[in-house]
């Protein structure tokens, strides 16, 4: 089994929306939690899981010398378009862009 810092990372953000839920956002987390909870414990990846993800929890995750150089996946499932991640913020309004700045991911 690899070290656990050379194991790829797996980022899980999901933001929901309060005035227009997606109905299928929680059992889509719940799911991908079980599946890649156990590739974790079979050493495959280290999971990481953002259910109520803001701008700050997602950046924070890129800059974590931690996870530094080994997230390898971002699933983020919640509301978007096609240039905007909609996250949960202050007030459950928020929104990142989906390409950061190249400092942000580097």
């Amino acid at each position: 089994m690899p070290a656990r810092d050379a194991v790829p990372v797996v980022l899980l953000a999901f933001a929901n929306s309060a005035a227009n839920p997606l109905p299928s956002l929680a059992e889509e987390y719940r799911r991908l939690d079980k599946i890649l909870r156990a590739a974790q414990e079979r050493g495959y990846c280290e999971l990481v899981t953002k259910p109520f993800a803001t701008v700050d929890d997602v950046l924070d995750a890129f800059q974590n010398e931690r996870y530094r150089g080994r997230i390898a996946v971002l699933h983020y499932a919640g509301h978007a378009d096609d240039y905007q991640l909609f996250l949960e913020g202050v007030g459950g309004v928020g929104v990142a862009q989906v390409r950061p700045s190249r400092a942000v991911l580097h």
